[in-house]
């Protein structure tokens, strides 16, 4: 019994959530969150929907109040030429506005309101035989506390939003990788301008947003804090003494 109410509460209809390395699940008043497992911390969605209107809120003034964002998450990749993928993580821009823990989806953002929608893949239905139930839309909406969840119909939503033109990450070359992220790829997208200037604000700004620390609950902040400082003083204590508690030891 209690195996199978933890299984609806981490799924839609039963479904099992299927992320890679945790768990998405509710808590009694349907708050979702985010963790790696029983009596590990918990990292409620709510804080990117902070992160999404510390964003917009950024913008507000410097770029339309019409202005659509328009992000991809990162994608799978295969090792070598193997049928099988190295462990996915989440492109760092994504993950801070969304906290979407699977591959392949995109996410529009409206500045004016911090209105959210994801766009997910669509699976066939041979996915299921090798991983399992495919995720509803539904359940994408309920985990991520975004407002809708579509399956890969974005240029048909953006056109029925009213959409002219989007604003994307079209960031710097990074200075240790020499990598530069790649602009959204996504079909339909020649139907739209991209605001090259609007383009540019949202990637200084987010950039600035997110440099800038975000008041979290006590509860979230301090184990982080805690695990921080207790790394960074283990790398340099004394082989010899042993690391005190969190409490014991200065801020770093």
């Amino acid at each position: 019994m209690a195996a199978k109410k933890q299984k609806l509460e981490n799924g839609s209809a039963g479904r099992p959530p299927m992320v890679t390395g945790g768990t998405v699940s509710w808590e009694r008043t349907g708050a979702s969150f985010f963790s790696m497992g029983e009596g590990t911390l918990k990292v409620p969605m709510a804080m990117h929907a902070q992160h999404r209107k510390k964003l917009c809120q950024a913008l507000a003034g410097r770029v339309s109040d019409q202005a659509i964002i328009l992000l991809q998450g990162g994608e799978e990749l295969s090792v070598y030429d193997t049928d099988t993928n190295w462990d996915f993580k989440q492109e760092s821009n994504f993950q801070y506005l969304f906290g979407v823990k699977e591959p392949g989806c995109f996410a529009a953002l409206r500045v004016r309101d911090a209105h959210a929608l994801l766009f997910i893949p669509r699976m066939e239905k041979v996915y299921e035989a090798w991983c399992g139930p495919v995720k509803p839309p539904a359940w994408f909406q309920r985990a991520y506390e975004v407002e809708a969840a579509h399956v890969d119909e974005m240029s048909v939503v953006l056109e029925k939003m009213g959409v002219k033109e989007l604003l994307v990450l079209r960031g710097e070359t990074n200075r240790d990788s020499g990598l530069q992220l790649s602009e959204p790829s996504f079909e339909g997208k020649e139907k739209f301008s991209i605001n090259k200037e609007g383009s540019q604000i949202l990637w200084d700004q987010l950039n600035e947003c997110r440099v800038v620390r975000t008041p979290v609950p006590d509860e979230l902040d301090r184990p982080v804090t805690c695990t921080g400082r207790l790394a960074q003083a283990g790398a340099s204590w004394p082989k010899e003494q042993p690391v005190q508690g969190g409490d014991d030891l200065p801020m770093v």
